[in-house]
């Protein structure tokens, strides 16, 4: 196959979207005529539809050695800026302007720079490249929220939000602009305000998404610790369940979302254990190891009764209370009574079923599966059960992941010491030494010396205890020093 034979072959693979073979393809190009760009610009192509920016930006290297235009330096700029290299792909962009680029890509260089200068926390750059970009492209999502986090990095929250209630002209159905306003709203503890951004929300968007369900449990906590941010009481916890559980009804009505489903069943979770709630937290724990069973059954967060689409109560009422704003209050109670009598009761008419009866296959991966036996050790500390809490932390502490693996160690050695089994003490000092072993080799290791001490106070070594927590970082103390004269008192 010649070289012009195997370039056409390369553009039908591009078009049928086999990318592989193109790659593929554009090689043996490479190799009969190493001297002619377009193979390297269809390979780099290629490469980047592969989302392999590294092995692109490679051959968009070749392509501007061998055709320097302004055109093939962007397409180098693009490829760099998805691999994470920021400096050569805004110095590569720049060669693309000075070259003089096609009107389209100065547009994307402007939007793309814009983007990495605020990954530097360069906002005056940023909203500079924004204006230039507006000159050749429209303003777009993307541009509008670069625009925002320029405005917010520079503290200029009015311009912030400006740029959020554009976005929410272009997209009035995203919940974006919402909650980058939320954000601000919250920093600035103005929470009159923040509830009221949450019921437009509510009114416009549809459906709710999880991050909606998010920041309203984040409003609840921030506005209802405001005088005390250490005093989170039983009643926002539970103002915060309720906030989940109608999150989950929201799910089961609109989406087979299972990871979405697992993040609402951990909030829950999470919470009851604030609460010392270890029943509701076990029977949950339980669901999530059967994410597809419980969205079948639509199992409920919690005992209270959802309120079931209230954003869509709230959008009726007030469309019906706007049609007779005008009139007087007698008229108003009239007309509310006539209405009242003609309305049609629903308490009796079923609900529409939505039996998602093409349930996707769902399994846990091994961070999920991590969390939860996690999740399973503060909630059967919390209820006694010490030998479970052994299992879901010998299991734990097979883990890739070194803090995992590390709590999974040290409750497995807990649980040990709490039933009292034999040797625990020398499982404990052993323990000790590998800890120290691990920080002494490994600096860079900064949890093994939170759990060398801890293993120390277990031990009631507590003067060896104390004088390692004042080797900690400031911020670190307090949890130890308190934890070490929990162990001190209780053992007098």
């Amino acid at each position: 196959m010649n070289y012009q034979e195997l370039i056409t072959d390369i553009k039908s693979c591009l078009i049928s979207k086999d990318y592989t073979k193109a790659v593929k393809l554009s090689e043996q190009a490479v190799k009969k005529e190493p001297k002619n760009p377009e193979a390297y610009m269809l390979a780099g192509q290629a490469s980047m539809a592969l989302n392999d920016p590294n092995r692109a930006a490679q051959f968009f290297s070749d392509l501007v050695r061998l055709n320097p235009k302004g055109d093939c330096f962007f397409m180098l700029g693009q490829a760099q800026a998805m691999n994470d290299d920021g400096m050569n792909a805004i110095s590569n962009f720049e060669k693309a302007l000075q070259k003089n680029c096609s009107i389209q890509n100065k547009g994307l260089i402007y939007k793309m720079m814009s983007m990495l200068n605020v990954e530097m926390g360069n906002f005056e750059d940023g909203l500079k490249n924004i204006e230039n970009a507006s000159m050749f492209i429209s303003l777009d999502l993307d541009l509008l929220k670069n625009r925002y986090l320029c405005y917010a990095g520079l503290e200029d929250y009015k311009q912030a939000v400006a740029s959020c209630n554009q976005m929410k002209l272009i997209s009035p159905s995203s919940y974006d602009a919402y909650s980058m306003i939320l954000e601000i709203l919250l920093k600035l503890e103005i929470y009159d305000e923040a509830e009221k951004e949450l019921s437009r929300a509510r009114r416009s968007v549809r459906p709710l998404p999880l991050a909606y369900y998010n920041d309203k449990a984040r409003y609840i906590l921030a506005s209802g610790t405001k005088n005390d941010r250490n005093n989170i009481s039983d009643k926002i916890l539970k103002d915060i369940l309720e906030v989940y559980s109608s999150a989950l009804a929201n799910l089961y009505k609109n989406t087979t979302d299972f990871d979405a489903v697992f993040s609402v069943f951990l909030r829950g979770v999470q919470t009851y254990l604030q609460l010392k709630d270890s029943e509701n937290a076990l029977r949950l724990i339980n669901l999530m190891w059967d994410i597809p069973s419980a969205f079948r059954r639509k199992e409920p967060l919690t005992e209270f009764k959802p309120k079931a689409e209230e954003e869509l109560e709230e959008s009726y009422n007030s469309e019906f209370f706007g049609t007779i704003s005008s009139m007087s209050d007698d008229e108003k109670s009239e007309n509310f009574q006539k209405a009242k009598k003609s309305l049609t009761p629903l308490d009796k008419i079923p609900e529409k079923q939505n039996e998602h009866k093409n349930i996707p296959q769902y399994s846990l991966d091994i961070h999920q599966k991590e969390i939860i036996w996690g999740l399973e050790i503060s909630a059967y500390e919390l209820s006694g059960d010490y030998e479970n809490m052994l299992k879901s932390a010998e299991r734990l502490q097979g883990s890739k992941n070194i803090s995992n693996n590390y709590l999974g160690k040290y409750y497995a050695l807990r649980c040990k010491k709490l039933l009292n089994q034999e040797n625990w003490k020398k499982n404990y000092e052993n323990a000790v030494g590998y800890w120290k072993n691990q920080r002494l080799e490994n600096p860079d290791d900064l949890l093994a010396m939170p759990y060398e001490i801890r293993c120390l106070i277990d031990l009631g070594r507590f003067e060896d205890a104390e004088n390692m927590i004042e080797r900690l970082p400031s911020q670190s103390r307090p949890f130890f020093t308190q934890l070490l004269e929990k162990e001190k008192s209780e053992s007098e």
